[in-house]
C-alpha cells in the first residue's frame, strides 16, 4: 500500500496494512486518525507549529477538542476534566487545561469542577492574589468574603450596610454575638 484514498476518509493502518475509516484499538494502545499524514498514530503530531491532541470521542488528532473536552498538554489527550496533578484547570475560552486561570479574562480556578470560572460558587470567594476560588479570604491581607459578589474584598459594601466580621472573614449585615460594629470603620 502506498497511500489510502482521501475520499471517503481513509487512513493507513500499519498494523493490518490496510486502509481503514476508523483507526484500530489494541489491548494496550488506541490509534487515532492523523489527517496531516493520512495514517493511524498513537501519538498525535505537531502540525505547522500547532499541537494536536488525541480525541477519544472522534478517534482523530484535533487542534481543538470536541464537545465539553479540554486539551491536556501534559498528556496530549482531550479530557472531560483537567487533572489535579499537575494543578490544571479548564480554560473554556481556549478549550485547554492551563496551569493558572487568566486574570485578564476575570476567571478563577475552581477546585471541584477543575474549571476557570467567571464567578465562584456559593460558599467560596474569588481571591485575586491566587486567582482561585477559596473557602476563606486571606486573613493576612485583611480581606473579607462578600456573598453578593463572591469575591474577596478589602472593604465590605456600604449599601446595603455591611460590616467586616473579623471572626468569620466575611461581610455581614449584623455583627455576631458579643461583637459590635462601629459605624466609622464598619468592622465588627
Amino acid at each position: 500500500m502506498t497511500a489510502c484514498p482521501s475520499s471517503p476518509n481513509y487512513f493507513a493502518d500499519w498494523l493490518s496494512a490496510t486502509c481503514v475509516s476508523v483507526c484500530p484499538e489494541t489491548a494496550t494502545t488506541k490509534y487515532y486518525a492523523d489527517s496531516s499524514t493520512r495514517t493511524c498514530v498513537d501519538t498525535c503530531p505537531t502540525v505547522n507549529g500547532t499541537a494536536t491532541y488525541r480525541d477519544a470521542v472522534l478517534r482523530t488528532c484535533v487542534e481543538v477538542c470536541s464537545g465539553n473536552q479540554f486539551a491536556d498538554p501534559s498528556t496530549g489527550d482531550c479530557v472531560q476534566s483537567c487533572p489535579g496533578s499537575p494543578d490544571l484547570f479548564g480554560q473554556v475560552s481556549i478549550k485547554t487545561c492551563v496551569l493558572g486561570c487568566n486574570a485578564t479574562e476575570d476567571t478563577w480556578a475552581e477546585n471541584i469542577t477543575r474549571l476557570c470560572v467567571h464567578e465562584c460558587p456559593a460558599g467560596s470567594y474569588a481571591d485575586n492574589l491566587t486567582q482561585r476560588c477559596v473557602a476563606l479570604c486571606p486573613v493576612s491581607l485583611l480581606t473579607y468574603g462578600d456573598n453578593s459578589t463572591h469575591r474577596c474584598v478589602l472593604k465590605c459594601p456600604s449599601l446595603p450596610s455591611y460590616y467586616a466580621d473579623n471572626r468569620t472573614q466575611t461581610c455581614v449585615q449584623m455583627c455576631s454575638y458579643y461583637t459590635y460594629g462601629t459605624p466609622v470603620t464598619r468592622v465588627c
